[in-house]
């Protein structure tokens, strides 16, 4: 909708200006006439964007302004116009049918959005599902192999590529009985040039034969931006089957989010949230400036997880400056974040309780971060790259057991603090050994891919603070609940344990420069490779090395 009136304004003014002369300053022109000055002669720029209010939006916090704001955006997109909200509204969103379509670049500002999630008959409806012009299209491939450089056909643009194998099962868990709890489709998310190169940092990370789906979502040319808004979600009075998802939903390449606030008001029942802002199918996204709020237990089973902010079957996401607006330390909360099939993604400058990969996390940056009682719980591969972060888990860095314990590639951990007092109390607990990484699994259960304990560790800087009786130092926790020493080994094969996956164990681990607090009361630490040295040392041969030393097995 084009803003005219604002323009006409600013342009009358200029000329009462510019009119403004003095009978002097006329009559020392000796031609008599008065020359225009380049106000006068220059376009006055027209101001265009849509409002919600020209639409019928109210504003008040009461009334409903779903309608409204909709079609405010099905004309922006119909146009290829910017949405503004105004500063002092309170937009209400109660029942919604549908999501409303974002296409074109939007500025919340200072305005206040309440989404009330009680007494929802469609809770699967997003209230916002930002997305392309360009609609995305299916290509056909005979197959594709892991870590392959070119997909071997060309396309009309950079593309990002979701390839799916649904009769390859992955990530799967079995009960103690052997039958499948849960599993995964094989599946990646990959960027693709338009000459067919893939992105080195979103490598393929599985052999594919053949495939059920090849969807390739076209990146646009021109960036996304949503910019500012506080967000207010009412949680429900009662329990709805299934995930509430009635937030923001990305699924837009080349698309910015900057400046967002969400916070809560705790309803009667526990909230099941499949989260409120979602990046899914899109490349190239950046989330800044963004204040989130975890979601509570409150009784809730493990399978009724709520979760803030989730990226699923995406690749090259930023996070900088997330901030949560609760305890980060509170063990009462969901993690904040959760992640799916994800690649290339980066979090600096963050305050989280969790940074979270399900399943096949590749390539993970986290730098400047504070983080809480979850800490970095992932499962995937490619480099893990820390530094300069605080960890209150017990471990800098873990491996998700309930995804298989592993990262195939290389984790650098440096100049980062570990200060492990959640889940740990020191008065009842004789806890004396610290483990930097955490993770175990189980050799008998086939998770539909090698046990992987990381191909290489190195450790450059790390400082232990509050344990007051801390003696041990150990880079990982035991890959293995079974056994911890040979003799162990030997009473569990005699008892029938059997090795049917065998871990992978890392070929090389190199640390140097860990400091600890209160050595001058517990006397110098031991620092070892893991309470289980049998698995490294003797079933395998890892080279472990302190500052630059190689130890002696």
């Amino acid at each position: 909708m084009k803003k005219i009136l604002l323009a006409l304004l600013t342009g009358a003014l200029v000329l009462c200006g510019c009119n403004n002369t003095t009978t002097d300053e006329t009559d020392a022109n000796e031609s008599g006439i008065t020359e225009e000055t380049p106000a006068e002669t220059e376009a006055v720029p027209e101001i265009t964007f849509v409002t919600y209010e020209e639409f019928g939006a109210v504003g008040d916090g009461v009334t409903n302004d779903y309608e409204a704001i909709r079609a405010a955006h099905r004309h922006a997109n119909d146009n290829n116009l910017p949405v503004r909200a105004k500063d002092d509204a309170v937009y209400y969103i109660g029942e919604a049918e549908d999501s409303i379509s974002v296409k074109t670049s939007t500025d919340w500002g200072n305005a206040h959005f309440i989404i009330d999630d009680k007494g929802l008959e469609n809770i699967y409806a997003d209230i916002f599902r930002v997305e392309s012009m360009v609609r995305p299209y299916s290509i056909e491939l005979t197959s594709l192999t892991k870590d392959q450089t070119n997909i071997g056909i060309t396309l009309e643009s950079d593309c990002m590529l979701y390839l799916m194998d649904s009769n390859t099962k992955r990530y799967t868990n079995r009960d103690s009985e052997g039958e499948i709890r849960k599993y995964s489709y094989q599946q990646d998310a990959i960027y693709v040039y338009a000459d067919g190169t893939i992105h080195p940092k979103t490598t393929i990370d599985w052999d594919y034969e053949q495939f059920t789906e090849i969807t390739a979502y076209p990146i646009p040319d021109e960036t996304l931006y949503l910019t500012g808004g506080y967000f207010t979600t009412l949680e429900p009075d009662e329990a709805y089957d299934g995930q509430i998802r009635r937030g923001i939903l990305i699924i837009r390449s080349n698309t910015v989010v900057d400046g967002l606030v969400h916070t809560l008001v705790e309803g009667e029942v526990p909230a099941h949230c499949s989260g409120f802002l979602r990046v899914e199918s899109c490349a190239n996204v950046e989330i800044n400036n963004t204040q989130l709020t975890a979601r509570r237990f409150r009784g809730q089973d493990s399978g009724n997880d709520s979760d803030e902010f989730r990226f699923e079957s995406c690749c090259n996401l930023t996070v900088n400056n997330m901030q949560q607006l609760n305890d980060i330390t509170d063990t009462g909360l969901w993690g904040v974040t959760v992640s799916n099939w994800t690649k290339n993604v980066s979090f600096d400058n963050c305050t989280l309780n969790r940074i979270d990969a399900h399943q096949s996390l590749t390539n993970l940056t986290v730098t400047n971060c504070n983080l809480g009682y979850t800490g970095i719980n992932v499962v995937g591969g490619g480099t893990l790259y820390v530094e300069n972060c605080t960890s209150t888990r017990p471990h800098m860095v873990s491996f998700r057991s309930d995804y298989g314990g592993i990262w195939d590639g290389d984790v650098i951990i440096k100049n980062c603090t570990l200060i492990p007092t959640v889940w740990v109390d020191y008065d009842t607990i004789p806890w004396t050994g610290i483990e930097i990484i955490g993770s175990s699994s189980t050799e008998t259960n086939d998770w539909g891919f090698e046990s992987i304990f990381t191909r290489s560790v190195t450790i450059e800087g790390l400082h232990i603070e509050n344990p007051e009786n801390i003696t041990d130092i150990n880079v990982f926790s035991s890959p293995s609940s079974n056994y911890h020493s040979e003799s162990a080994f030997r009473r569990w094969r005699k008892a029938g344990g059997e090795i049917k996956y065998p871990y992978i164990m890392p070929t090389t681990v190199s640390v140097s420069g860990i400091s600890v607090a209160n050595t001058e009361k517990n006397g110098e630490f031991v620092l070892r490779i893991s309470p289980n040295e049998y698995m490294f040392f003797e079933q395998n041969d890892t080279q472990f090395y302190i500052d630059g030393v190689l130890q002696e097995n």
